[in-house]
């Protein structure tokens, strides 16, 4: 056994137990975890530099001397392409992060998923099938893109042609791109694109990396010298390894090791077996009496609610008891013991902050597992349970128990139980926002949401209930901030409802969406290809054009936010921006509702009257709109039509406003709009 070491975690501004946490929570979040928007209209995933160095600091290659090698050709310009095919758990995404960051580039992420081995069938558009979603991508300089496509059953042409004209793009734009690949799948299909295979390295090499970078050499090599961490490691992955390394870090950070090496070494062993033996122990000893099924009850709230108030806690452990049938235990009551002492009985404490904490770390998540497989008869009530607590969305208790049911299903692999609690908390006005919530955060993943993001398509096109749609509307325009495609096309079957509460509420998930400056180009985009044209629904058609008047309509201080931002671009950027808002004019002339179009064009004609200097830009907006803006050019009948129908708004609006449409800027605008017809009439007269 090594000797006793001292030592502290080194002083640093990196939160290293933040960093640690994300590289746990890689399962939810495809190993990168963290969303922060996107890169060229293709939602991304961009690593936070302090983690991103972090992975590459503490990366293992099985063998280093071939990653050497691989690294040196990678960091050549024009060769930073590669494919990096491993089995999974093997390393090949650090791998690939590694090989971006050792050329200083920041990391975005491309998941590209079918969802193996789902326990629900995934009903995904076309919209998302992989060669789109990689057509939609365009490289930046400075960026190493990192596309996963290994979750893909097969590979096919198209896909394979995408890939490679994203290669094509990425070495145009200096850039660099890395693809992950199970075995099988690209070995020297893309031909101009080296192959790295990916073995695992042992586990023990991992944890000695990781705990090296936390607490320096001597603590490495005192916690990798004993028998009984070597033997934990030898069989352990490189995800296993890191997880030991996190609890260590947590213990020695929080003050769980007593003050020891030798206790924080076995403490963090103890926690890192999932306390298997200390969990089944403790509940030997508290089986049989009203007194012992209490402490299974505050043991079990505690569990889930963790990190909440004493009263939150106890409460909550009241209202389980009456689900279960049992007496409460009136903790903190005249009958029943004091608060500490109750939650002493089953290891946990008040913490200075005043919330209920276990004093072991990482108890939570297995007294959740143990309960799960050791007693399956209590699920239908914990779920019932819940029910009652999630009703106030923002509330912590709700906000926690949502995080603890994502943690159980994570620990476990379990799609299915996500899904479930959607459609259980989905059917109730009281608790679909919390289903929205957490259908959001869990359709967020690129892999373990793949069965929420089928579910929320197959409710979106037969929803259960109204609620379910809101539910389902609500949720869209939450995860639609890191996945726009996937939540747009639910929201397109999801505006065929005959309910108008429910397309009112596709609409405000619209209005949410676009509020993002570069989300609304992917709105409106939507909107003009698959919302207005010939063939679409009334429904999806009323909810675009509603779109396109709130969005015209909106003005500050008399003039059209859209106009605004316009002119805040220039060159190409700002002919391509007013291409939209004149595609978004066409749309509303075309249709037959000339009620719902007159309540855009007021702010427009206004703003003419009030401002001349913006006639130039509101006259050749309103001429693009006729003869089509970004759109297939616009000829014949349909441009008539466009030229009719916005005459008869401007005069409807007129004479509704007590204006004289023969007013100069008036008259001229409408004098331009019939001469648009006329090839180089619009600019002569």
């Amino acid at each position: 056994m090594a000797e006793p070491v001292s030592g502290t975690v080194k002083n640093t501004l990196v939160n290293w137990g933040q960093i640690l946490k994300m590289v746990q929570i890689g399962n939810l979040h495809g190993h990168l975890a963290i969303y922060l928007g996107d890169m060229g209209r293709l939602t991304t995933e961009e690593v936070r530099n302090e983690y991103q160095q972090y992975l590459e600091a503490t990366f293992v290659p099985a063998d280093q001397e071939n990653f050497d090698r691989f690294q040196k050709y990678f960091s050549e310009d024009g060769k930073r392409l590669a494919v990096l095919v491993g089995e999974p758990g093997s390393g090949r995404e650090t791998a690939a992060i590694a090989l971006h960051s050792s050329i200083g580039l920041s990391v975005h992420s491309i998941s590209l998923s079918e969802a193996l081995g789902s326990p629900v069938k995934v009903s995904e558009s076309q919209n998302e099938a992989p060669d789109i979603l990689l057509s939609r991508t365009h490289p930046l300089s400075g960026v190493g893109y990192l596309v996963d496509v290994s979750g893909l059953r097969r590979i096919d042409d198209k896909t394979l042609g995408e890939l490679s004209a994203l290669a094509s793009r990425v070495v145009a734009e200096k850039a660099a791109l890395t693809i992950v690949a199970r075995p099988g799948q690209l070995d020297g299909e893309l031909i101009h694109v080296p192959v790295l295979h990916v073995r695992r390295p042992a586990g023990i090499d991992v944890l000695a990396r990781h705990l090296g970078h936390l607490f320096g050499a001597a603590i490495r090599n005192a916690w990798v010298s004993w028998n009984s961490v070597t033997e934990l490691m030898r069989t352990a992955s490189p995800a296993d390894a890191a997880r030991l390394a996190r609890i260590a870090f947590q213990i020695k950070n929080s003050g769980y090791d007593g003050g020891g090496f030798d206790t924080w070494i076995r403490t963090s062993i103890d926690a890192y077996g999932d306390w298997a033996s200390d969990i089944r122990g403790w509940f030997e000893e508290h089986r049989g009496g009203d007194a012992e099924v209490w402490s299974r009850v505050v043991l079990i709230t505690t569990a889930f609610l963790e990190g909440n108030s004493a009263d939150d806690v106890l409460g909550s452990a009241d209202l389980l008891a009456h689900e279960l049938k049992i007496g409460p235990g009136d903790a903190g009551g005249l009958t029943g013991l004091g608060v500490d002492p109750t939650l002493e009985l089953v290891g946990a404490h008040r913490a200075p902050d005043g919330l209920v904490r276990f004093r072991k770390p990482d108890y939570a998540s297995a007294v959740l597992v143990y309960l799960w497989e050791q007693h399956p008869r209590l699920r239908e009530s914990l779920r019932s349970w819940t029910d009652s607590l999630i009703t106030e969305v923002s509330s912590k208790p709700a906000t926690t128990l949502r995080s603890t049911w994502t943690r159980l299903a994570l620990l476990r692999r379990d799609q299915a139980l996500t899904v479930d609690l959607f459609n259980r908390w989905s059917r109730e006005g009281k608790t679909r926002l919390s289903a929205a919530v957490f259908a959001a955060e869990i359709a967020s993943s690129p892999d373990f949401g793949s069965a929420m993001r089928a579910r929320l398509y197959d409710a979106a096109r037969s929803p259960v209930s109204e609620h379910q749609a809101v539910a389902v509307a609500y949720a869209c325009a939450l995860y639609g901030e890191v996945n726009p495609a996937s939540a747009l096309v639910r929201l397109k079957w999801l505006a065929e409802a005959d309910s108008d509460r429910v397309r009112r509420a596709v609409l405000r998930a619209l209005e949410d969406l676009a509020g993002n400056d570069e989300r609304w180009f992917d709105v409106v985009d939507a909107l003009l290809q698959e919302w207005c044209g010939v063939g679409t629904s009334d429904g999806r058609r009323s909810v675009a054009h509603r779109f396109a008047v709130r969005s015209l309509a909106a003005s500050d201080h008399g003039v059209p936010l859209l106009l605004t931002r316009m002119n805040t671009y220039t060159g190409l950027d700002r002919q391509g921006m007013g291409d939209y808002i004149a595609d978004l004019w066409g749309a509303l002339l075309d249709t037959e509702d000339e009620e719902i179009a007159l309540q855009a064009v007021g702010t427009w004609v206004s703003c003419t009257l009030e401002d001349e200097t913006r006639f130039d830009d509101i006259e050749e907006l309103f001429i693009r709109a006729v003869v089509g803006g970004g759109e297939a050019e616009v000829t014949g009948e349909k441009v008539k039509g466009r030229i009719l129908t916005a005459m008869r708004m401007i005069n409807q609006w007129c004479t509704g406003n007590g204006v004289d449409p023969r007013v100069n800027t008036v008259y001229t605008l409408q004098a331009r709009l019939l001469a648009s017809h006329v090839p180089g009439g619009a600019s002569s007269t």
